[in-house]
């Protein structure tokens, strides 16, 4: 009868076992006020979006993009990344008006800009952390406001992923064409200090909310939430980026439009 008794709990533990979520691994998950999640566990960085998902693994220093609806995917580093997406461009703006290149300052020499930080302070409290609040100058104007915490537990799991980050911001002058504040040795050094809640940047007057963390949990993150599904679909850099600017009409360049 015991015998019975301890094979049959020891089917009921294999049965608890298998229905478990795969390997745990203690992590933050960030809730926007846009709706998007980040998790970040184990140096992989998850950015989920609807229409799509990103993972940046600082270990390998590889990014992988994913769209759900397509189940298709790529992968690569971020200097392939920014090469392809530089050649796209090029192609994209190959027919674009001279006069609006030239308006744009397309094709000009760009110098980095002059970035200052500037510590204003307590920023109160955002998803429950405290937070310190700071100014980002550009050639002297207001480039960004950002709320910082220094919560010792947020900045041990961002750590592993910073120099992903970095790197993309490094290469991003390839995509955009200019050298963007993100990109210095300011900007860089001043985002490795801490954990990043909201961000309002300014351009031509106008504010836009880059990141407004609402909600922040600190928990255990199965590692299949960083691994694309196995049915998914993989495509070069260039095969899927390219679909992606054919289906947004904002990269339809016409010159009737301008």
């Amino acid at each position: 009868m015991q015998r019975a008794y301890n094979i049959c709990s020891f089917f009921i533990m294999i049965i608890i076992l298998s229905h478990l979520p795969s390997h745990l691994v203690a992590g933050v998950i960030a809730v926007d006020k846009n709706g998007s999640r980040t998790l970040i566990s184990n140096g992989k960085m998850k950015i989920e979006f609807p229409e799509e998902i990103t993972i940046m693994d600082g270990s390998s220093g590889i990014i992988t993009y994913y769209n759900p609806e397509k189940m298709v995917y790529t992968r690569g580093t971020a200097k392939e990344y920014c090469e392809v997406m530089s050649n796209l461009m090029e192609q994209l703006l190959g027919s674009v008006p001279d006069e609006y290149k030239k308006m744009m300052g397309l094709g000009d020499d760009k110098k980095p800009p002059k970035v200052e930080i500037n510590a204003k302070g307590s920023g109160g409290k955002i998803a429950g952390f405290e937070t310190e609040k700071f100014e980002v100058m550009a050639d002297g104007k207001l480039y960004e406001t950002v709320w910082m915490t220094q919560d010792e537990s947020l900045k041990r799991e961002l750590k592993p992923v910073m120099e992903i980050l970095t790197d993309f911001f490094r290469c991003s002058q390839m995509m955009t064409m200019i050298v963007p504040v993100e990109s210095t040795t300011e900007y860089e050094n001043f985002i490795k200090k801490g954990f990043i809640l909201k961000s309002v940047e300014y351009q031509n007057d106008m504010e836009d909310i880059n990141e407004h963390i609402t909600e922040i949990s600190i928990e255990d993150i199965p590692t299949d939430e960083f691994i694309v599904p196995a049915d998914y679909t993989q495509l070069s850099f260039s095969e899927y980026f390219r679909t992606q600017m054919e289906e947004d009409e904002s990269f339809d360049v016409n010159e009737d439009q301008y």
